[in-house]
């Protein structure tokens, strides 16, 4: 069985902290993804990344751990809420936690869950596979993945194929959409670099990661650098010259 992909959400970065120590020391068939800090990074982490299993914090400033749960809807993980008070335990187990953790998390208590989530994902193993390739095949039919970029102001959720390009500005990173809008993100280009790769996405350059789709020439003056469908310029590595022509010429 891979790794369970997971991610871990609280407010308390103490407790974050106390977290990625335990689980990476006691923990190796867990994954950790993305350690989240409020609700809205843990809607954008959880959206783009698809975790099997999420630890979360119940009481947090903007949205409690079992409204970020109802905000989801249909995303499918595993839960194990964490929390300073047991006065939420019964009602936890009415959203199916697999378990309830009271801070800070003990040790043994932490690896009792995870061996609950690895019994459960042994035991629905078949049924698993069975509803992820009707997801797939839905997706392919009718859906177009999307991602979750968080602003200061709201979340825009983006079909990835309306995604023209990916600017490296700093700690930020600019996306630039087939309609002309752009979104700055307050994350640096390589946290969206192994969501991307997996839909048609190269790292042109350093500061610059494309959709394939929307180039439409290399000009061979200088370095070389690539015309996009937006008519903006884009710099190719080197590097990554004979890739990059590769990939076109498939």
């Amino acid at each position: 069985m891979n790794n369970i992909k997971t991610i871990i959400v609280d407010d308390d970065k103490a407790n974050l902290s106390l977290m990625k120590i335990l689980l990476e020391k006691n923990c190796p068939e867990l994954e950790v993804l993305e350690y989240c800090s409020s609700p809205e990074d843990a809607v954008e982490a959880i959206t783009n990344y698809r975790p099997d299993l999420v630890f979360i914090d119940i009481e947090m400033p903007g949205l409690t751990g079992f409204e970020l749960i109802e905000q989801l809807g249909n995303e499918e993980f595993d839960v194990i809420f964490v929390s300073a008070h047991d006065e939420y335990s019964l009602k936890a187990f009415k959203y199916s936690a697999i378990d309830y953790l009271i801070k800070p998390p003990k040790v043994e208590d932490i690896k009792k869950a995870v061996e609950r989530v690895i019994e459960k994902r042994k035991s629905n193993v078949t049924l698993h596979h069975l509803k992820e390739l009707t997801r797939q095949l839905k997706s392919y039919i009718h859906d177009k993945p999307r991602i979750a970029l968080n602003t200061h102001e709201r979340i825009f959720f983006v079909n990835v194929e309306d995604i023209v390009r990916c600017e490296a500005s700093g700690v930020y990173t600019v996306f630039h959409l087939a309609d002309g809008r752009k979104h700055m993100i307050s994350k640096n280009i390589q946290k969206f670099e192994a969501v991307l790769l997996q839909y048609g996405f190269y790292r042109a350059h350093r500061s610059h990661m494309i959709n394939m789709s929307y180039a439409r020439e290399y000009v061979k003056e200088g370095e070389g650098y690539l015309i996009m469908s937006d008519g903006s310029k884009v710099e190719v590595s080197r590097y990554r010259k004979d890739e990059i022509l590769k990939r076109l010429g498939k």
